[in-house]
């Protein structure tokens, strides 16, 4: 119930709705439109996905960012606090909401890539890819939680954080081609093991697995001793 009401109260904002289906379709196919224009070779429908994943990445995570600042910087973090709602359930029910919302989205840039391009994309696959996605954005949206405790001054350092995990993830190029001590730290992110699998590389299920359950861990445990610390400074950063 409450991530319905969630749901409905992005869907309110009209701007996410004109981000959805018209800004991201165009700001996702135009360039590859206009670079296949100039340099004429045979579009990879392996890197489209590729782009495609981390576009629903980027787009979910800063939207759960946006909203978050505009949640603490109201009394409604306060609501939450002394609620029975805790604010890791509060953070997660955000997180497949504003998930949700990107869906319709992704099919629609991928089925244009299919018709411009004429590709063969699985859509279930692509679909599955999209729920490794999701695993990644809580995972991530709850370390950004921690930091948030802590500083609310984080944003553009988060902002070019963004920049090289897209370097370093494998999105560009396979992580293969970086020297070891880059790829040990690309490993250590977790939409990288997301890139790797759509790309149908022959990955370690158990050893990502173990990645995946090892990163929720800290990051639920980071979270909670931030919350802790958070309420029991009245609501106040370090």
């Amino acid at each position: 119930m409450i991530i319905y009401f969630m749901f409905k109260s992005l869907l309110r904002n009209k701007w996410n709705i004109i981000k959805l289906l018209l800004i991201a379709p165009i700001n996702s196919i135009l360039p590859v439109i206009l670079l296949n224009s100039v340099i004429a070779q045979n579009i990879d429908k392996n890197i489209i996905l590729k782009m495609c994943l981390w576009s629903c990445f980027y787009f979910t995570i800063f939207e759960i960012i946006s909203r978050r600042m505009e949640f603490f910087g109201s009394e409604k973090i306060h609501d939450v606090l002394l609620s029975k709602i805790s604010l890791h359930r509060y953070n997660f029910y955000q997180t497949v909401a504003v998930n949700i919302l990107y869906i319709p989205s992704l099919l629609i840039i991928l089925y244009c890539y299919e018709v411009i391009f004429h590709l063969n994309i699985d859509f279930l696959f692509a679909i599955i890819c999209s729920i490794f996605v999701f695993i990644n954005n809580v995972i991530v949206s709850n370390i950004m939680l921690a930091v948030h405790l802590k500083t609310k001054n984080y944003f553009h350092r988060f902002n070019f954080g963004m920049d090289i995990v897209y370097i370093i993830s494998g999105v560009l190029y396979p992580i293969s081609v970086f020297p070891k001590f880059l790829r040990s730290i690309s490993q250590l992110i977790p939409i990288t093991y997301v890139i790797s699998f759509s790309e149908g590389n022959n990955i370690n299920i158990e050893l990502s697995i173990l990645m995946f359950v090892s990163m929720m861990a800290f990051a639920i445990w980071n979270t909670e001793k931030s919350i802790k610390k958070y309420i029991v400074a009245g609501g106040f950063y370090d």
